[in-house]
């Protein structure tokens, strides 16, 4: 009998230490339905609640699963004399007939705020359909917007690690900041500041201030593309234009890469193109974060 009690508890004992990896590798192998919005890079119009009307560009990808779960966001350049980027992403959210409830936060500009973003989409027969997006601050001083553009909502399925790798959403963010830019014969210092989304098929929005070598201030805007990553999402090659560039064809090339030292919060870039005569070196206080569903 006791010879018995004992098996019994060594046996129970090593059921409880393999009953976790059990279950996390059962969850990783479940499949889950999830709802994708795509909406590419597009000229759109943003209607705020004050009654104004401002041009923007507009970008999003979100992914939805049933259990509630999301990951993915959106952006919106505002054009005009006073340009405004704001990044956004979703953590939560719900579907209920063509009608999407997300809940997210501001990413940029700081401070982080919370939002709501409402999505509605008409269940309509062709593959490109009109999305409306509804978004709406929950901030003590929180105004709403609204926009429409054209997208797409796909079903699909599958394990999270696979929707993990396969949806990659990452920001890229360098508060205002001070850096010294090596050239070959001098070192210039410049305010530098950039702030970026990637999203896994769509492209990426943002932009990236920066002295020229003639010493004026020029704003850059990332996109439409040309980004991919070499480390598993640490090293970024992205195509950037001027913000008024006369030819548009006409762009730079941004390298951001991790230091040596890994500790070290910043990033090291390197900057080239027509319209720089040398190759711009330099480093800075950049975090690259990715999201991912949690298990």
């Amino acid at each position: 009998m006791r010879k018995y009690s004992k098996l019994l508890f060594i046996s129970t004992a090593f059921a409880s230490i393999l009953l976790p990896r059990f279950i996390t590798q059962a969850a990783e192998q479940s499949s889950f339905s999830f709802d994708k919005i795509v909406v590419d890079a597009q000229a759109v119009e943003l209607h705020k609640s004050n009654g104004s009307v401002a041009n923007a560009k507009f970008i999003s990808e979100i992914i939805l699963l049933r259990d509630g779960r999301a990951n993915g966001g959106f952006g919106i350049l505002e054009s005009g004399a006073t340009e405004r980027l704001s990044l956004y992403r979703v953590t939560e959210g719900r579907k209920i007939g063509p009608f999407f409830a997300f809940k997210g936060q501001r990413l940029t500009p700081q401070p982080a705020t919370e939002i709501t973003l409402r999505v509605y989409w008409p269940q309509v027969a062709t593959p490109t359909g009109s999305v409306t997006f509804f978004v709406d601050g929950i901030s003590p001083n929180s105004n709403s917007s609204s926009l429409v553009a054209n997208g797409t909502v796909a079903a699909g399925s599958g394990p999270i690690n696979l929707i993990n790798s396969e949806f990659s959403f990452v920001t890229l963010n360098a508060p205002p900041q001070t850096v010294e830019i090596a050239s070959a014969t001098d070192l210039i210092i410049s305010p530098f500041n950039s702030a970026a989304l990637i999203f896994p098929t769509v492209g990426l929005i943002g932009s990236l201030e920066l002295t020229s070598p003639s010493g004026q201030l020029v704003r850059y805007h990332y996109g439409p593309g040309v980004y991919k990553t070499t480390d598993g999402g640490q090293t970024w090659a992205v195509m950037a234009m001027a913000q008024n560039s006369l030819i548009p064809e006409d762009g730079i090339m941004v390298m951001v890469r991790p230091h040596p030292d890994p500790i070290e919060p910043c990033r090291i870039y390197d900057i080239a193109g027509t319209q720089v005569p040398y190759l711009q070196h330099f480093e800075a206080e950049t975090s690259v974060t990715s999201f991912k569903i949690e298990r």
